[in-house]
Parts: structure tokens; C-alpha cells; sequence
């Protein structure tokens, strides 16, 4: 007779839970301070985790993207909800149908970001197409 697996508890070892191994621990940070906005192109969010992507590489941020908002200020716009782009590194403002657009950063390698509806129309606001 088999015995049934034992779902509710942990087993007295931290991070085994459910037979499962303990999850591999974060990167360590690299500054304390999420990248200036001269130094990013645009911040991204994946899931759970958000980067900031500048012209050669993709970091790990410790902040959320609305924490990043209230800390580096006007020099970025919420171009959609997963994303941020700094104002100062868009290169095309690209319209799209149905009051979509997209926006082209300098130096992204032909990366494309979506920009929502609601965000076009402040962005057409700000900006002139």
C-alpha cells in the first residue's frame, strides 16, 4: 500500500515544500539605485521581473516600474503597461491601426515597443507625429 505524499507542510528544510527544491536565490544587485535615465533606453516588465535595457545589455531592477516613475520623474514615458521608455531615446513614433502606435528607440537594433491606446493619445499630445 502506497502512502500518500504530504502536500500541506514543509519538511523541516527551508524551501522544500511539496518535494520541490528550494528556488535558486536572486542575482545580487548591482547598485542600489535603479539605472539613471541617461543610461537606459527603456525599462521592461516580464512576469514578475522587471530590466532596464540599455544599447548593449539587459539588467536586473529591484524596483517596480511605478517605483521607477516617482524616482527618475518626467525623462520617462508609460508607454504601455509593461513598459518605459526614456523621452530622450525615441528615434520613430510609428502609427498603427486602430489608435495603436509603436515607438523605434535609437540604438535598440530594430527593437519595436507597443505604446496602448490610451497611452498614443498623450503621446500625440506631447509629441508631434
Amino acid at each position: 500500500m502506497k502512502r500518500a505524499a504530504s502536500y500541506g507542510r514543509a519538511r523541516g528544510r527551508r524551501g522544500l515544500c511539496r518535494g520541490r527544491p528550494a528556488p535558486h536565490p536572486r542575482a545580487p544587485r548591482q547598485q542600489d539605485r535603479p539605472p539613471g535615465p541617461g543610461g537606459a533606453i527603456w525599462f521592461e516588465a516580464k512576469e514578475t521581473i522587471d530590466f532596464a535595457r540599455t544599447s548593449d545589455s539587459r539588467l536586473l531592477v529591484e524596483h517596480t516600474l511605478n517605483e521607477l516613475v516617482s524616482q527618475l520623474g518626467a525623462a520617462l514615458f508609460r508607454a504601455h503597461r509593461a513598459c518605459l521608455v526614456n523621452v530622450s531615446w525615441i528615434a520613430e513614433i510609428l502609427p498603427g491601426e486602430g489608435g495603436l502606435a509603436r515607438l523605434v528607440p535609437k540604438h535598440a537594433n530594430g527593437t519595436v515597443l507597443p505604446v496602448s491606446r490610451r497611452q498614443a493619445r498623450l503621446l500625440r499630445d506631447l509629441t508631434p507625429w
